[in-house]
């Protein structure tokens, strides 16, 4: 427990999400944290946990009184403890949507874990959909229109070719090399060749090329600089959440 806990809850905005890891393991002492904060009084609505592997039906329901949410990153717990959290205890809690965790740990992006909650703990395409847009925004306390796409929102959007499913369908069966297009605030961030050489001039700038996993990507990035001190260090094979990296020019 950080000693500067109850002040750093204390001086949270109310405007603001308060995050912190919690019963992040599989033992007793983990098991105890949700406890813990609760008496320290920093569960709730506010609150979200991240992991919360070591929940059990009598901390979830505290949980859910307290109105607090969960990020659950289930591959880094597989790889971590070689235990996840079950459909059942994600099903029970309120308020929980999906994380991808640091790539040290988890098996990928966010993509990954979307496929592995779906096909190895077994949640519902509907369910993962609202877990990664609208509830994200939401328990994260984004108030200008992140988690869904409409008029007069910020414009954080991907592009993906149309196969005929719906959007559920679609991101539930999404892997990196589908993503055409990603956009921050309606300026591009990663683009696909074809796109890229339709884009004028003036927003291709800053754009730089990119190879993962032999796909090729322009990404707002000073990719080339990236890579040439990270093989100082690292060498010449890169790999960032276990796929591929290089200067596409380079590859």
């Amino acid at each position: 427990m950080d000693p500067n806990l109850i002040r750093n809850f204390d001086h949270t905005p109310p405007n603001l999400p308060f995050i912190l890891h919690a019963a992040e393991g599989i033992d007793a002492r983990s098991a105890q944290e949700i406890f813990d904060l609760d008496r320290m009084q920093v569960l709730d609505d506010r609150t979200v946990l991240v992991h919360g592997l070591a929940m059990n039906p009598k901390a979830i329901a505290l949980l859910n009184r307290r109105r607090s949410a969960v990020i659950v990153c289930p591959t880094s717990n597989q790889f971590l403890f070689h235990c996840t959290p079950s459909s059942t205890s994600i099903r029970s809690i309120n308020t929980v949507v999906l994380g991808s965790d640091s790539p040290l740990t988890s098996a990928g992006d966010l993509l990954d874990e979307i496929d592995f909650a779906r096909n190895e703990i077994g949640l519902d395409i509907n369910s993962l959909y609202e877990m990664v847009t609208a509830k994200s925004a939401n328990i994260l306390r984004l108030r200008n229109g992140e988690g869904q796409i409409k008029p007069g929102s910020i414009a954080d959007l991907i592009a993906v070719r149309n196969q005929g499913l719906t959007p559920a369908e679609t991101v539930a069966s999404l892997t990196f090399d589908n993503i055409e297009l990603v956009m921050l605030g309606g300026r591009v961030q990663l683009v696909n060749s074809s796109l890229y050489a339709r884009l004028p001039d003036s927003l291709k700038s800053g754009l730089q090329s990119l190879t993962i996993d032999g796909h090729l990507r322009w990404l707002r990035a000073p990719v080339e600089n990236l890579i040439t001190e990270a093989r100082k260090v690292l060498g010449r094979d890169l790999r960032l959440g276990g796929k591929k990296v290089d200067h596409a020019s380079a590859a």
